[in-house]
């Protein structure tokens, strides 16, 4: 497969409404697409980055130009015709966490566009080791004020979700306080057979 062009869009999720936790307050993320067009535009891959500068220290724009920088190393699989040849040129990048939504995004979308032209699914392409035929999913509960608790309460238990995860700041005594309260209590008692992990 002859890979034609490879394409950086940068978006933007708007959020229903504001979700916080220690590090930000947010209505949306900027995330990025990255499109791998092969075979003359007869196939397209896609791959999602989600750089934050306060996890790895990515921006969009910076994501965008290490992909820039990325495609033009001698190994980048412009004739792609084995899953090796990505795992190769990802094993030959900068490690660290600087580029992961960058590696993440081109890597995904390599792998997309590797599938649609053997007719195979993504999930083919790695060890099956780790497979399990069970996802857990876990709300997240934000910093936010009671009547937003609340609400999420609501609709944690409505959804019979009985995990949950907690978006908690770095003020330890904050922390206790938020885990004391009542208003955190009603919440629990609201979904029930809640699990914390």
């Amino acid at each position: 497969m002859k890979i034609d062009n490879i394409s950086v869009y940068p978006i933007l999720l708007p959020f229903s409404s504001e979700f916080s936790h220690s590090l930000r307050k947010r209505n949306s993320v900027k995330n990025i697409i990255v499109q791998v067009v092969a075979q003359q535009g007869n196939i397209k891959g896609y791959g999602e980055g989600a750089p934050r500068s306060f996890v790895t220290g990515e921006s969009q724009e910076s994501a965008a130009r290490s992909i820039s920088r990325f495609i033009t190393h001698d190994n980048f699989p412009w004739e792609l015709n084995h899953v090796s040849q990505i795992w190769n040129f990802v094993d030959g990048l900068i490690h660290g966490k600087a580029h992961n939504a960058a590696v993440c995004a081109l890597e995904t979308a390599l792998l997309d566009a590797l599938g649609k032209s053997q007719g195979r699914n993504i999930i083919d392409y790695f060890p099956k080791d780790f497979m399990t035929n069970k996802v857990y999913y876990g709300a997240a509960l934000p910093l936010a004020g009671k009547q937003r608790i609340v609400e999420i309460c609501q609709l944690i238990k409505k959804m019979k979700v009985t995990k949950l995860k907690l978006k908690l700041g770095k003020d330890l005594s904050q922390n206790k306080e938020i885990l004391e309260s009542k208003l955190f209590a009603r919440c629990l008692e609201k979904i029930a057979i809640l699990k914390l992990i």
